[in-house]
């Protein structure tokens, strides 16, 4: 990211936060797009076919709808005869004295 944003010259209009923002934005987005296609069943199967697990982590801060979003990926593979265990986390991470927190649910299959 910081290739992107180091020694770039800003229009008089730009200001250095929407510049870093932008950067921020399009590293993010490159980071979390999948380079393959993603067939969650068929790897659950794969992984099932191997005697290994196959996990899913959902991860943010509170209120973003974690537990819901866990409640119906678990009721989907459930319905695609999935056995599903759920787990859950609980993470408090504090910095410089603030705090701050969410929590982490698991899905093991």
């Amino acid at each position: 990211m910081a290739a992107s944003v180091v020694g770039q010259k800003l229009s008089s209009f730009t200001r250095v936060s929407t510049a870093v923002s932008s950067a921020f934005e399009a590293a993010l987005t490159r980071i979390l797009t999948p380079k393959r296609s993603i067939d969650v069943l068929r790897d659950v199967r794969a992984a099932k076919a191997k005697g290994e697990p196959y996990v899913i982590v959902f991860v943010g801060v509170n209120g973003v709808g974690k537990s819901t979003n866990l409640a119906k990926v678990a009721y989907w593979l459930q319905q695609n005869d999935v056995s599903v265990c759920v787990d859950g986390v609980l993470c408090m991470v504090v910095f410089g004295g603030g705090g701050g927190g969410g929590d982490v649910g698991v899905v093991l299959l």
